[in-house]
């Protein structure tokens, strides 16, 4: 995805009966197994709540190990999915 992409605004829906996605500006994707549906479907949820945590972290004081490392993550996703 290049950095000028953009998703499609959210929230998108799974419609079971046809195996597809959708969003409010029409349809997404199709012929999709049901349990790469919903994550699918949720993508843009997700990403606004790893974006959210990613900048909550950076006014935090001291983290633990673990945690930096989780976080470190989360980034590293939401670039992918960002195109960066």
């Amino acid at each position: 995805m290049s950095s000028e992409a953009r998703p499609t605004p959210g929230p998108w829906d799974y419609r079971p009966e046809e195996r597809s996605i959708w969003a409010e500006g029409g349809f997404i994707a199709g012929s999709v197994r049901k349990g790469n549906a919903r994550l699918i479907a949720a993508a843009p949820e997700l990403l606004e709540a790893c974006k959210a945590l990613v900048e909550d972290f950076d006014t935090m004081p001291d983290s633990d190990d673990e945690y930096v490392s989780a976080v470190a993550r989360i980034t590293e996703a939401v670039e992918k999915a960002e195109g960066r």
